[in-house]
């Protein structure tokens, strides 16, 4: 089940909510390119659908209804985009060699399901980071990402950042749980 950030999605329905639609874009832009290139979109292609997706966004939003029964903001980005792809590819079908080529976008049983489903989390996990990283001492930050994100060993950490053992389990401690507060703020459910 899938509850995105509701309270992003009703700011959203007030198209002067400047914060709210950069939000958007930051945490849902890269997303919607990074499904269209999966399913075979080039460069220029994949930000004409991210563009026509966010369109199509500005203009349903004030009607979409979150009903977790159904399905929610994730699902329905995820069939915009390959609805979007699909469009894409029937214009284009006089220049396909073979018209089948439209049965190439998989179905929301295949593995690009599974693959949106992976961006989702990472993209979430990217825009949690870029927040926290915004509230932390840059130092403190740098320790996390060392430790956390590039995987140092901690006693390599303690000499490069002239701390001890301890402060650095702190910093991880500390920017960990920000982490995972701001998860729980954009999603809920989502487990980082």
């Amino acid at each position: 089940m899938d509850t995105t950030h509701l309270s992003l999605l009703v700011r959203l329905r007030d198209p002067n909510d400047r914060e709210a639609w950069e939000e958007f874009q930051e945490l849902y832009g890269p997303l919607m390119y990074r499904l269209a290139r999966s399913l075979g979109a080039g460069h220029d292609d994949a930000e004409d659908v991210q563009a026509s997706c966010y369109c199509t966004v500005v203009e349903k939003i004030r009607s979409f209804e979150y009903d977790a029964q159904r399905s929610g903001f994730r699902a329905w980005l995820f069939t915009l985009v390959r609805r979007r792809m699909a469009d894409l590819f029937r214009g284009r079908e006089h220049l396909l060699a073979s018209p089948s080529a439209l049965t190439q976008i998989p179905d929301d049983t295949s593995s690009i399901s599974v693959v949106w489903d992976a961006q989702w989390r990472e993209q979430h996990l990217r825009h949690c980071l870029r927040r926290v990283r915004q509230r932390v001492a840059e130092q403190s930050f740098q320790i996390f990402e060392k430790v956390c994100l590039d995987e140092v060993p901690v006693d390599d950490v303690c000499r490069a950042f002239h701390v001890s053992r301890n402060q650095v389990y702190k910093i991880r401690a500390r920017i960990l749980q920000m982490v995972r507060e701001e998860a729980r703020r954009i999603d809920p459910e989502l487990q980082l």
